[in-house]
Parts: C-alpha cells; structure tokens; sequence
C-alpha cells in the first residue's frame, strides 16, 4: 500500500452558465492551456451582439450631437446676421420717426423684430451650448474619445472577456480529479456573481 500525496486545486470560472461539454475525464493528465470544460456561449455571444450594437449606436448618437452643434452654430450665424440687419434698420427708423418721416408704428414693429431676433438668437446660443458639453467641450473630438463612447467600449470588452471565460482552461499541468459532478446542463455559479 502506497500513498501518493498531491496538492489539489479547484479550477473554476468567475462567469455563470450551463456546461455545454466537459472535455476532460477522471485520472486524465492535461498540460497548462487544455481545454477542461465548455459553458454554452450562447448567452454570452448574445450579451456581447448587444454590447457592439450598443457602441454602433452610440457612435452614431455622438456624430449625431456632433451635426447638430454644428448646425446649431450655423443657424447662430446666421442669427446673428439677420439681428444686425434688424438692429440698422430700428436705428434709422428711429432716426426717420424723429423727422416724422414715418410711422411709429413701423418704429416699433421693427423693435419687436430686433427683440424677436435676439430672443431667437439667445435660443440658438443655448442649444449649442447644451451640445457642446456631450463632445467633452470639443466638436472635433473624435467619437472615440468621448465618455459615452469609452463607456460603451468597456461594456463591449467585458462582453468578450466572458465570453472567452465560457472556455475553462487548464492554468498548469495536472491530473485531474473528480470531474464526474460536472456534466453537461449542469449550472455553473461563479463566486464574482
């Protein structure tokens, strides 16, 4: 009679999931990389589909700001433009209304055209500068750059990074032992969950 005395080492995953296949059996050697157990990866494929989705859309949410801060500070200049005109001519209606060369009713209707267009103006101004804020300040910064992006990202790299735990490796060499509880269908629980 003999005994051989071994360290034995649980091997897990840190993600939850059904075993889809054991690959190894009772007694078997395996080197450091062998493949030990499969978790279905449908759900994490799934996660994951949903993550890159979510990052597409969120490229296009910040080009999208993107146009229409632009065109927001397009329509400012224009604005601006036309308050200009506005305001000339209110100073020479002004100036007619002195000589009576007009009616004072044209002085004020041009008034009100001045404060219509500053009103819309200040409207222009404060949507642009609720925009700018979602492009970190900077309308040329790249959609990969921004936060909502970066956020995005991660999600879509911890998408993958379950999906590539799903595949349960052997960290080093070894014999491995009492596998027979693990079968396929049976719930994997991870201790991080």
């Amino acid at each position: 009679d003999s005994y051989v005395h071994a360290n034995k080492l649980m091997v897990s995953t840190d993600v939850s999931g059904l075993v889809e296949s054991v690959k190894v059996h009772e007694g078997q050697d395996v080197k450091a990389g062998d493949i030990l157990f499969t978790l279905d990866p449908r759900p994490f494929q799934i996660a994951l589909e949903n993550a890159q989705a979510n990052l597409a859309s969120t490229v296009q949410d910040v080009e999208s700001t993107r146009a229409m801060y632009r065109a927001a500070v397009g329509q400012i200049a224009a604005q601006q433009a036309q308050l200009n005109v506005n305001q000339q001519t209110y100073v020479r209606y002004q100036a007619l209304a002195k000589q009576d060369a007009i009616a004072a009713m044209q002085v004020d209707s041009q008034r009100a055209a001045v404060l219509s267009a500053q009103a819309t103006l200040a409207s222009l101004q404060q949507n642009a500068a609720t925009q700018l804020p979602k492009l970190n300040g900077n309308p040329d910064l790249p959609a990969e750059k921004t936060p909502a992006y970066l956020k995005a990202k991660a999600a879509v790299d911890e998408a993958q990074r379950q999906l590539d735990h799903a595949v349960v490796r052997a960290p080093f060499a070894g014999t491995v032992g009492e596998v027979d509880s693990l079968q396929p269908g049976t719930l994997v629980i991870s201790a991080m969950s």
